[in-house]
């Protein structure tokens, strides 16, 4: 561009010294001319011969014929007049048509003045006032509407407002082509009227058509004044643009006909008539009409005055040179002889001077005329450049930053080594990390996005040849392939797929030169060989990490990986001891289905996590879809595809040609043409290319636009399988590989083109979740149920963040941290309603607060009658049927319906979440628990094993295969797989091979003892060339974690257990009974003739659900779990003590008498050997058997079996039908009514009391679960346990109910926030902390105290505990203050409750720390003031003496070890036993509930000890003043109850124990699960111990 501007100043100087010479030329040759004519005719005159003399007269005649042929063609040519003559009468005219056409112009000037004066006037009269009025009109005339549209249409034509405003639907006309100059000289346009239409208008449309137009009037009339001022800003004095007046008079031609029919034009009178205003607008449009019609005309005779003057000065101009011509001819005449040779010489001279000029000139031209070819060469070349310039100019700018270039290197770099192993997810996390630290080190440029990561390594041009090959355009697989693609890095790739899904990508990437082998296959080492030497692209799949690092075929060949890599030539490979030449072009690629772990394996290679993203997912969907339904799109998606890599690559080339040509020719490109026109062919065919990738670009959209209509359907594909991956982190066992997901997905959208996209997407979810849910167990259905919602409310967007994890835990610091920091603290600080429990409005709280949507509704929540609506979503048993109050029904999404009864009714949280899903996914696979192995067979391939799950019942699996092979007449050969190995492998490979050739089915029994065999299984399986077609493979196992995960995503798998219902839904009892009573064979129904014996089976089934009932009720107490075998032996029990004289068995041994009379049974003995044997064989617990027992005794009686016997409190009878004549269709009956009418699941029906024990254990595990699934960093605390606080991040304080914000030292303004909070934190609870608690003084209390021995030794160890506590908390404190003042790396212990502190949590150190001693964790403050207290009791317990008389009564709560405590009572006791010397007898506890509180005991017991601070769970303890107390049922919704003092003794055991008093557990802990401390006696007279034993009744000291 500068030498362009330079060449430009060289042409602009010389064309200025040209002109000068041409002046100079065209001088020399004038005066050359006047010299020699004048010396010619003097020669002439003499009579001389002239040379010249005749050309100069041919010249001359030559020019006056042309003058003479000029004037013929004008019409009154008089050839009879000289020239002179003729010339004058031109002239004379010409003038006459010049006065003419002035008086004409004159007059038309007139009249436009007057047009223009009358436009001035209407304009004047025109304000904002105007336009307001106009647009107030509430229904204006038609006429008004029709001429404020064409006002309208006049200004948007003139560009005075915007033309994307609405202009009116059909009236606007397509504006004919402009006229000419000539035309407008030559016609005037004229309004013809336009023919009137016949056809009857629809007088409705037409209304609503001029109510529409109104409206956008009225939008455009809103800125009044600025429509004021577009008016005046109107260019009229000039004319308006003829398109402008073309579409006006149109317009107003059809509203003149619309008004009109028959006259076909609009007067004033008829606008002004409708409206006075609007009649100023239509005057003015007029005028303005008028006045360009009359503006052409005037300047039409303007411009004939202009030429007409033009013509007389040219006549003028010549007259003169005719008249300077008779001079200089009079001249000539004076000349004489003697002036011949002066002239001859004057003429020579001037002829020398005139021939270099014309040289010089010459030379002149020829010089410019090449400067300026070069210039229009240079600027085509710059012009054409420009584009690419700019280009190169961002490219450049975007690089000039050394530090930027330095910084995108380490990003390409720093992802190529760390990056490969990470998920997607994590990648982002350490991409940004990296990111972020280039920028502080001052990369100032542009640092790379991840998204331009591919580009900036592999180039684009590489990146869209891979989506060409109809890979993925997903960024997660792009960055894949670039990871397995590059060899910057020399190692083989090892890549993690758990999806199955690594052969089908490589063979898309690499084509048809690869090879896959499985590693455990048998031609494993002959692959490779042949792979090796061929050069092949070698996948091995299958692979187990840690046997391939000792495995001898690969060790060579991982240990010379660089050198295969760099080496062009053949290289010399060992294989075990086998050596191989192995090509230059061999790749070996390595695949795993679990993570490696095998440290030396990861180091010799590159790790590569291929588990794709959600977006990945689909876009694997979307291609699989249009790969099977729209093959065409795909085909064209493909085709054009290659069109555009081809075009890029060749404008590319094209582009790297140019860059080359300019480079060799950058010092010399001026002077040679030929260079740019060669860098001008390059450009033009670099633009061809570009035009032909842009239009091939335009062509992809299109399919990839049609593509995108299918785009919901791969979303809702990969949502699905997405959360069956989710659902392996809850159990291995769970796997699903994608290739197993794909036939199901082809068989839901085969057909495609018969119906709509939303039916796919219902049938798609019912079909996926109806497969995948058949191998989840019963507890995880409902968790899949609800991750499925979860997941594809989330894909629509209407899953906001913190919402999930509302779900799981309402309250915790998790959930505290996932919500958005916007919110606003609701107003209301406490509880709205009196019924409504802490919890409750604790979750409503924390809602509010974070959730915009709530806080209106939780301020309102007592105004407007709303109380009945929330209490009746509060108690009702069925909330997931009622509609939330207030707007929220209409207001919020399926999600938040469910945190809004996840904060009310959480216990019904489930039946709700199950519901929703439902609806999603069908009820149907929801409730579906049947087991049917018969369809899984036919849709089956004889290579695909099926994984048969079980957890308590392994029998089932045997049962069910044998079942199906029976009615299949099917042979089966079963077999145990034990823990061998070897022994194991070889055995099974030779009874599968077997069974391949003569069709039998194969069982494994229990495989998961030795799963290492069922790879080699599987691989001969699958690779087996003759195969029987009835052949199956069934594996039955136990879940593990360390299973094959290749077996795993090659089964089918299914659960055995007996069904049950999934969490949150009533037909738990329903499907037990059903299943159980399915057990009872015809043998076992005709045991007997008793009409007692039909219902006493069916007592037996229920028995045995109510014992699972009761586990699922209270599982913390009731950890046993009893499977069919003990249904199964409980019906040999019942056969062997009801059977007849001639007794039989169910297994057929003995035949049935043909008259059985009945005898006399013994209910006892079957009792008996149910709780003691059957059932009571597993159970040590006494408490636990005397339940199973007092079950026994209620449900196995006489009583129990007759017609009118129901369970107590629930109103439910055993089925009529068991007490009907006995059919053959018995069973059936009685499970009909059993499913119309199945048992109560509540804890009446397992004769206990209601127990408001918080949320019950299935819905712990169900939110632990979920937890676990979207790993979510909570604690099952957080999850089981409220707390009384907000746990989020507050300011000031580590609680902001209990600590207030103190006045700040000037030391503390210069810190943070953070640092100013935790040092107001931790001054508050310093200053807590009890004084004077240090080793000295704990000694000194310590040597002070008196008493026993034990009781010494035993609160030794108690203050040491307790000091230890005090003192670990007073130096973690110490160490944050110190630590913000002096900033030092402290150990992750302080920076632990540092972090805990400030959001407000109790230091889980500090529970950690204080064991069982540790309050419950409300907040901070509290959690220390309870420590205080403790520390206060135990200091004042340190004055307890012998004598008692500082402490009479003791806290047994404080205390970490109170087993001790009660072993100082034991040894106390046994040191003033009196009895003899040389007896044993065995000392218990021994208790008493008196009836006073820890304030009344005033003095120590003689005996034992008073101890306070127990719970009573089950019941109350009624006190009275005249009466004992007594134990009565607790209250509802009371959790437990606070016993009195309790007198505890010990002494030698009693056995005179009656039938009334139960000894009830003492617990150290809520949870329950260790040892009891000691037993309290209670004694309720007539009231049977079985009652508080079948209650579950129990104590606890926390």
């Amino acid at each position: 561009i500068e030498s362009c501007k330079k060449m430009n100043e060289a042409i602009v100087s010389g064309e200025k010294v040209l002109a000068d010479t041409q002046v100079e030329v065209g001088k020399l040759l004038e005066q050359l001319t006047k010299k020699s004519a004048a010396l010619e005719k003097i020669k002439a005159q003499l009579g001389c011969e002239s040379s010249l003399l005749p050309s100069l007269q041919a010249l001359q005649s030559q020019l006056e014929d042309d003058q003479d042929v000029h004037e013929f063609l004008e019409d009154d040519y008089d050839p009879k007049l000289t020239k002179e003559e003729r010339r004058a009468r031109r002239k004379s005219r010409i003038e006459q048509q010049y006065e003419a056409a002035k008086v004409e112009e004159q007059a038309l000037s007139a009249t436009l003045a007057k047009q223009k004066t009358k436009i001035e006037q209407l304009l004047s009269l025109m304000d904002r006032n105007l336009f307001d009025s106009i647009r107030v009109m509430p229904s204006p005339p038609p006429l008004v509407n029709s001429i404020m549209m064409i006002f309208v249409k006049l200004l948007q034509l003139e560009k005075k407002i915007p033309e994307e405003l609405p202009a009116p639907t059909g009236e606007e006309e397509t504006a004919p082509p402009p006229e000419t100059a000539r035309d407008r000289r030559k016609t005037k346009a004229r309004i013809k009227p336009p023919p009137v239409s016949t056809k009857p208008a629809d007088t409705d449309k037409k209304d609503k058509k001029e109510r529409d137009q109104w409206l956008v009037v009225q939008a455009i009339l809103q800125d009044a004044q600025g429509i004021h001022n577009s008016m005046n800003s109107l260019s009229w004095q000039e004319g308006m643009s003829q398109k402008t007046v073309d579409t006006v008079q149109n317009m107003l031609k059809k509203t003149a006909v619309s008004t009109d029919r028959n006259v076909g034009k609009l007067d004033e009178a008829t606008v002004t008539h409708a409206s006075e205003k609007v009649g100023f607008i239509y005057k003015l449009m007029l005028s303005l009409l008028a006045y360009h019609h009359g503006y052409g005309p005037v300047t039409i005779a303007q411009e004939q005055m202009q030429s007409l003057q033009a013509l007389l000065l040219e006549i003028e101009k010549e007259e003169q040179l005719a008249k300077e011509a008779a001079e200089q001819a009079a001249e000539q005449d004076a000349f004489s002889e003697e002036a011949v040779a002066n002239l001859q010489v004057e003429i020579k001279s001037l002829q020398e001077k005139y021939e270099e000029a014309v040289v010089k000139k010459r030379s002149l031209q020829i010089d410019c005329q090449s400067i300026r070819e070069k210039l229009r060469a240079m600027s085509s070349l710059t012009t054409v450049l420009k584009s690419q310039r700019d280009e190169w100019t961002k490219v450049v700018e975007g690089h000039q930053s050394h530090l930027t270039v330095i910084a995108n290197c380490v990003l390409a770099a720093a992802f190529l080594a760390y990056c490969g192993s990470l998920t997607g997810d994590r990648r982002e996390v350490l991409f940004n990390s990296i990111k972020d630290a280039c920028k502080d080190l001052g990369a100032d440029g542009h640092v790379l996005n991840q998204d331009e990561l591919v580009d900036f390594i592999m180039g684009d041009l590489v990146k869209y040849q891979w989506t060409s090959q109809l890979l993925p355009r997903e960024g997660n697989f792009m960055e894949n392939t670039m990871l397995a693609t590059h060899t910057l890095i020399p190692q083989w790739l090892l890549i993690y797929d758990s999806e199955g899904i690594s052969e089908h990508w490589l063979k898309t990437l690499h084509g048809p030169n690869v090879v896959s082998v499985s590693y455990y296959s048998a031609t494993l080492k002959t692959t490779l060989e042949s792979a090796i030497s061929e050069g092949k692209i070698l996948v091995v799949t299958e692979v187990d990490d840690h046997l391939m690092s000792e495995d001898t075929r690969f060790k060579d060949l991982i240990s010379k990986t660089a050198d295969i890599l760099a080496k062009q030539d053949p290289i010399k490979i060992f294989i075990s001891e086998k050596e191989v030449v192995g090509a230059p072009e061999f790749r070996l690629y390595i695949v795993c289905n679990k993570k490696p772990s095998n440290h030396v394996l990861i180091s010799n290679t590159r790790l590569l996590n291929l588990t794709p993203t959600l977006d990945g997912f689909t876009e694997f969907f979307l291609q699989h879809f249009l790969a099977i339904e729209k093959n065409r799109l795909q085909e064209d998606q493909k085709k054009f595809g290659q069109e555009v890599s081809e075009y890029m690559k060749s404008s590319s080339e094209s582009e790297a040609e140019i860059l080359k040509c300019l480079a060799e020719t950058r010092d010399t490109l001026l002077s040679d043409t030929s260079a740019i026109k060669r860098l001008l062919n390059m450009k033009k065919h670099h633009t061809e290319a570009l035009e032909n990738l842009e239009n091939s670009r335009n062509s992809e959209a299109n399919v990839l636009k049609s593509r995108e209509a299918y785009r919901p359907l791969a979303v809702r594909a990969a949502v699905i399988y997405r959360t069956s991956m989710l659902m392996s982190r809850i159990n291995p066992m769970y796997q699903w590989s994608l290739l197993q997901f794909l036939p199901v997905f082809e068989s839901s959208v085969r057909q495609s083109d018969r119906t709509t996209i939303v039916m796919l997407l219902d049938q798609l979810t019912a079909t996926a979740c109806n497969t995948y849910i058949k191998g989840l167990f019963t507890n995880d259905k409902g968790i899949f149920a609800l991750a499925t919602l979860l997941e594809i409310e989330d894909s629509a967007g209407n899953v906001a963040a913190g919402e999930r994890e509302y779900l799981i835990a309402p309250i915790s610091d998790t959930t505290a941290r996932a919500f958005p920091k916007t919110g606003v603290p609701p107003s209301t600080k406490r509880k709205v309603f009196e019924w409504m429990t802490d919890e409750q409005f604790q979750n409503l709280q924390v809602l509010a607060h974070h959730c915009s949507w709530f806080g209106d509704v939780f301020d309102r929540m007592n105004k407007d009658s709303a109380e009945v609506k929330w209490r009746q979503l509060s108690d009702s048993d069925t909330p997931e049927n009622l509609p939330l109050p207030d707007v929220l029904e209409q207001r919020v999404t399926k999600i938040q319906h469910l945190m809004v009864i996840r904060a009310i009714r959480p216990v019904k949280f489930i039946n709700c979440a199950l519901k929703f899903a439902a609806e999603l996914i069908g009820k149907k696979v929801i409730s579906d628990n049947q087991i049917d192995l018969g369809s899984i067979v036919k849709t089956m391939s004889p290579r695909t094993p099926v994984l048969l799950l079980y957890k308590d019942e392994p029998e089932n699996a045997r049962c069910l295969i044998s079942d199906l092979a029976a009615k299949r007449q099917q042979e089966v050969v079963s077999l145990y797989v034990g823990r061998t190995g070897a022994m194991e492998l070889k055995q099974c490979q030779l009874i599968v091979d077997k069974a391949l050739h003569t069709g039998q089915w194969v069982h494994l029994h229990a495989v998961h003892n030795c799963p290492d065999i069922l790879m080699g299984l599987l691989v001969t399986i699958s690779s087996a060339k003759v195969m029987n077609s009835n052949f199956r493979l069934w594996l039955s196992c136990e879940p593990v974690e360390s299973f094959p995960s290749a077996v795993l995503q090659s089964c089918v798998k299914i659960c055995t257990d007996s069904p049950r219902a999934i969490e949150g839904q009533s037909s738990f009892m329903k499907d037990g009974m059903v299943r159980a009573l399915s057990w009872i064979t015809p043998d076992i129904l005709t045991t007997s003739v008793r009409g007692d014996w039909i219902p006493l089976l069916h007592n037996l089934c229920l028995v045995y659900n109510l014992f699972q009932l009761r586990g699922r009720l209270i599982p913390g107490r009731w950890k046993y779990s009893w499977t069919s075998t003990e249904l199964w032996e409980s019906f040999r029990a019942a056969v062997l003590v009801f059977a007849e004289e001639k007794s039989f068995l169910p297994d057929g041994t003995s035949p049935a008498p043909s008259n059985p009379q009945p005898k006399a049974v013994s209910w006892t003995a079957l009792r008996y050997l149910l709780g003691e044997v059957i059932y009571g064989g597993q159970v040590h617990d006494p408490m636990d058997k005397l339940v199973i027992n007092s079950m026994l005794e209620h449900f196995i009686c006489p009583a129990a079996c007759k017609k009118d016997y129901e369970i107590p409190k629930t109103k439910w009878r055993i089925p009529t039908c068991c007490f009907q004549p006995l059919r053959s269709s018995h069973i059936s009956q009685i499970v009909t009514q059993i499913e119309n009418h199945p048992p109560p699941e509540t804890f009446e029906a397992c004769l206990m009391h209601n127990i408001p024990d918080g949320s019950p254990p299935s819905e712990r595990h169900f939110f632990s679960q979920l937890a676990v699934i979207y790993d979510i960093e909570t604690k099952e605390s957080e999850v089981e346990v409220p707390v009384a606080a907000i746990s989020t991040p507050v300011r000031g304080s580590a609680n902001s109910a209990t600590i207030k914000s103190r006045d700040r030292s000037p030391a503390l303004c210069a810190k943070t926030t953070k640092d100013i909070d935790l040092i107001e934190t931790a001054n508050i609870l310093l200053q807590k902390l009890p004084k004077g608690w240090h080793k000295d003084y704990v000694s000194d209390r310590l040597k002070k105290l008196g008493g026993s021995v034990p009781y010494t030794y035993f609160m030794t160890s108690e203050m040491q505990i307790m000091q230890a506590i005090l003192e670990e908390i007073r130096s973690t404190l110490t160490a944050i203050k110190t630590s913000i003042d002096q900033p030092a790396i402290h150990s992750p212990t302080v920076i632990s409750v540092a972090h805990d502190l400030l959001y407000g949590r109790v230091p889980k150190h500090w529970q950690k720390l204080a064991g069982s001693v540790s309050p419950n964790p409300t907040n901070t403050l509290t959690w220390i003031g309870d420590i205080v207290q403790r520390c206060s009791h135990l200091e004042r317990a340190l004055q307890y003496s012998k004598g008692r008389e500082r402490v009479p009564c003791l806290w047994v709560s404080i205390f970490s070890h109170p087993e001790g405590l009660l072993g100082t009572i034991v040894h106390e006791a046994v040191q003033a036993f009196d009895g003899p010397a040389n007896t044993f007898e065995v000392f218990n506890f021994q208790t008493e509930i008196t009836n006073r509180d820890k304030d009344h005991i005033r003095e120590s017991p003689h005996e034992g000890m008073f101890l306070y601070g127990v719970s009573l769970f089950g019941a109350s303890w009624e006190r009275t003043i005249n009466e004992s107390p007594q134990m009565q049922d607790i209250a509802p919704k009371s959790k437990f109850a606070q016993l009195p003092v309790i007198h505890v003794t010990a002494g030698p055991s009693h056995t005179d124990k009656t039938h009334c008093l139960y000894q009830c557990p003492v617990f150290p802990s809520r949870s329950m699960d260790s040892k009891p401390l000691f037993y309290l006696d209670i004694f309720n007279e007539n009231v049977q111990s079985s009652k508080w034993a079948l209650r579950g009744l129990c104590c606890s000291t926390r």
